[in-house]
């Protein structure tokens, strides 16, 4: 008997018949990482939870090893219960780091 392939809902769509998104086509946790970091002055620790990124001090870990410099302070950003951590993109790589702005 010849096997009949029909398309299925989510062929050209870029989704795995099990509906998953395949690596090459999402952005990694690192890539999340780095964005946020760039694009924020500071990023809190709830956020990155908020943002599906359980493991960002790890993430961090990884950019640090790759030669960002990133400052790890306590949140300034929200009045927490418990003590929470944001984290500042100071330099990337080959870059000097910068520096605060002064006061006058």
């Amino acid at each position: 008997m010849p096997t009949v392939i029909t398309a299925s809902p989510t062929s050209g769509s870029g989704i795995e018949e099990n509906g998953i998104v395949p690596k090459s086509e999402r952005d990694t946790q690192h890539d999340r990482v780095l964005q946020m970091l760039d694009e924020a002055e500071a990023v809190c620790s709830t956020t990155f939870l908020a943002e599906y990124i359980p493991r960002a001090g790890a993430r961090i870990w990884d950019l640090r090893q790759e030669g960002y410099v990133i400052e790890t302070r306590r949140c300034r950003q929200h009045k927490h219960r418990t003590r929470q951590i944001e984290y500042r993109l100071l330099a990337r790589p080959g870059q000097p780091r910068q520096t605060e702005m002064a006061l006058t």
